[in-house]
């Protein structure tokens, strides 16, 4: 998403200067911004998540707070009457995954209806024109008013600060024949976030732990842990390959079974010559 010019632009090198970080990390803090921003709101209205969601979810390390004030103050985010924050000139930045997701949803960029160039913006070095903005999707209700619309857009729960997080583990934990434990095992997982366990370490192991499953053919069974075991474990520190893949224990009924079943097979299979015993033949 970032374009070669970023880094070069006197926002950034602001941007740099107020979080005391290197050209590298606040690129990297300021790319996984934006990667949040095409994942969880994609038309660019990131105020919907606070600063404490935003900083957790790429990961900041210093004071709380400190990453998104000075995206603000450096002209990375602007502020917005209805949206709180939306991320500036988002319209340029976005992929175009994000392009496309939102014209197949009939949705615009959260951008100014009319504004003025800004000068802080960093050129495309393409020379085209902007795209027009997509127009706002009108009600299926013709007596409901645009201020119902925006009331009801305020009115909607807003996610607790791991959602994001949980929902990324969630989708890189392998599925399992019955109960995943996925209420008790976000919890632990909210859990073990305020002891200091990182969220990326929890998730790459989830996503280790899936591939380990899909190898070895434990995926979609009961063999597959459950999220409150894998977590209380520490599992996300196990080293997943399919050499170390231990055996399966096969129940005691279900080996006698299976023995009894192959005896019974060989005795078929042998009951000729069985039945000429004892005739001389």
């Amino acid at each position: 998403m970032a374009l070669r010019a970023v880094t070069e632009h006197p926002k950034f090198a602001n941007l740099k200067r107020i979080l005391g970080r290197s050209k590298g990390a606040t690129l990297g803090y300021l790319e996984c911004m934006w990667h949040f921003t095409g994942k969880y709101t994609p038309q660019g209205n990131i105020g919907k998540y606070s600063a404490e969601e935003i900083e957790a979810w790429v990961e900041w390390d210093g004071e709380p707070g400190a990453m998104v004030a000075a995206m603000v103050k450096s002209r990375w985010l602007d502020q917005h009457p209805e949206h709180g924050l939306v991320v500036h000139d988002w319209h340029k930045h976005a992929d175009d995954a994000t392009r496309l997701a939102l014209k197949r949803a009939g949705l615009p960029f959260c951008v100014p209806r009319e504004s003025a160039p800004c000068p802080d913006s960093v050129a495309t070095g393409s020379g085209l024109p902007e795209p027009e903005p997509v127009p706002e999707p009108v009600s299926e209700n013709p007596s409901e008013s645009p201020s119902d619309l925006t009331e009801k857009t305020a009115q909607k729960p807003r996610p607790t600060s791991i959602e994001p997080l949980w929902e990324e583990f969630c989708v890189a934990y392998p599925q399992r024949a019955g109960d995943l434990m996925k209420a008790k095992g976000r919890d632990k997982f909210a859990l073990l976030l305020k002891s200091g366990v990182q969220a990326s370490a929890m998730i790459d192991g989830a996503r280790r732990y899936c591939e380990w499953c899909n190898l070895s053919g434990n995926s979609g069974t009961a063999y597959v842990k459950q999220m409150t075991t894998w977590l209380n474990n520490s599992c996300w520190l196990e080293d997943y390959s399919v050499s170390n893949q231990k055996p399966r224990i096969i129940p005691p009924a279900v080996a006698s079974a299976a023995a009894k079943s192959s005896f019974e097979r060989a005795m078929a299979s042998n009951r000729p010559r069985f039945s000429n015993i004892g005739s001389g033949k």
